[in-house]
Formats: C-alpha cells, sequence, structure tokens
C-alpha cells in the first residue's frame, strides 16, 4: 500500500498490506499534496509520480529512492489533481488558484516544461486524455479541449457560474461524463476535437454541489455529492 507520511525523508511510505508494517519511505521531508500517490511507467521504468504541497516528486515504488523534483508552487499549497501520463517521457500536471497547467518532458532525471498555460486551472479534477488531446474542467464553469503536446486550446464551453466548476470526468465508450460541480448535473458529452457537443444531461442528486469524479463499474454509474450516493443503471 503506497500512502502518504510525515517525518524525516517519509513523505510517501510503502506499507504491507497484511500487516501495516512499513516497507520503505521516501520522497524527502516536504509539506504534503492532496493527490494519490500515481504509479505511472515512464521511460520504460515503473515510477510513482506523487504531489507535494509545492513540487511533483518521481520516487522508485521499489525502495523510495527519489528520481527527480520538479517545482511547481501554488497558492495554500494545494496540488490536488493526478498527473496524466502523454506517452513515455511526457506528463501533464494542473493546480488550481490560478496556478495553470504544463506538459513536462522527462529525459533521464531532468525535467523541463514544453508549454505552461495559466487560462486552465482545474482545482483537483484529473483530465483524460483521449487522441492525443486532454478534457478536463476548470472554473469558473469551462470543459475544455487542449492538445496535449501543443497546449492549443480546442474548445471551451460556454461557462457560467453555475457551470462545471470544479466537477469531475471520466471518459468511456467514446463520450465524457462530467459532473456539473456547481449544480450536481451529470453531463454527457461528445469526444470531439472540433466543439463542445453536449448529448443529454440528468440531475440525479438531491443537492446542488459535486465536485467528485462520476465511477463506472458493471455497467453502473456512481455518482455522489457531500450527502449522497447515488447509482445509475447504464443499460437500455
Amino acid at each position: 500500500v503506497i500512502t502518504l507520511g510525515v517525518g524525516e525523508n517519509a513523505h510517501v511510505k510503502a506499507l504491507n498490506k497484511h500487516t501495516g508494517e512499513t516497507v520503505w519511505t521516501g520522497g524527502g521531508t516536504e509539506i504534503a499534496g492532496y493527490a494519490t500517490p500515481t504509479l505511472l511507467t515512464l521511460e520504460g521504468k515503473p515510477q510513482l509520480l506523487v504531489f507535494t504541497g509545492t513540487a511533483l516528486i518521481s520516487i522508485s515504488p521499489i525502495d523510495g529512492t527519489l528520481n527527480w523534483r520538479h517545482p511547481w508552487k501554488t497558492r495554500y499549497d494545494v496540488n490536488a489533481g493526478s498527473p496524466l501520463k502523454i506517452d513515455d517521457n511526457h506528463v501533464w500536471i494542473a493546480s488550481g488558484y490560478r496556478s495553470g497547467c504544463a506538459l513536462l518532458k522527462l529525459d533521464g532525471n531532468t525535467v523541463t516544461e514544453v508549454w505552461k498555460e495559466k487560462k486552465i486551472t482545474p482545482h483537483w479534477s484529473s483530465g483524460a486524455l483521449i487522441d492525443g488531446h486532454i478534457y478536463v474542467t476548470t472554473p469558473p464553469g469551462y470543459l475544455v479541449c487542449v492538445e496535449a503536446k501543443t497546449g492549443l486550446e480546442k474548445w471551451r464551453s460556454k461557462g457560467t457560474a453555475r457551470g462545471f466548476e470544479h466537477g469531475g470526468l471520466i471518459a468511456i465508450d467514446d463520450t465524457l461524463i462530467v459532473m456539473e460541480g456547481n449544480t450536481g448535473s451529470v453531463v454527457q458529452v461528445a469526444v470531439s476535437t472540433e466543439a463542445y457537443t453536449e448529448l443529454g444531461r440528468i440531475n440525479p442528486l438531491d443537492s446542488a454541489k459535486s465536485w467528485v469524479a462520476p465511477v463506472v463499474s458493471n455497467k453502473k454509474l456512481l455518482v455522489r455529492s457531500p450527502k449522497e450516493l447515488v447509482c445509475l443503471d447504464l443499460e437500455l
């Protein structure tokens, strides 16, 4: 079990899932971020990418050795969205509070920013990569499509104060299922680089807020708010 920790060189801890015993600690001594540690294969080797409060770090999942550290400072040290793998040596990261997003290029333990954009600032929702394009929500109420390798924004939905906001999303069966963070609506959007095309929407929640990404399992769609959990049947 990989989890965040505290203490000297113990930002990340590996625990024996049967006993809870600490297997290794690593990642340096930093203030913790909010994102879940993400296991990715980059440049042909497994790496744990972890957002601290002030940086993105890569550590070995075998023994916790720090591979590299890329500074990423945000207001209140809130780095909450999971890194998104673009290909074997490119990773996309994003944070809220007007921090923006960036495409990182890996060359061994050297990390450089290919591009950076301040107009896309997902607070904690993670993006979806489809055919070289990133789909992600960003305040105050937009869903955007951006070309991963160049940072070119292809389209942006019409945002309002009661729009997508901090809502999460998933990609499934050539469509996006996106939560409107400020209304609790579940919105189906076509996967397209040409324009924002809404296919339908429902609001199964009593609460008018949902910042959690939807989940699909066994042809069931799970959505939740701070007060409720709803399971929807996706079969016709």
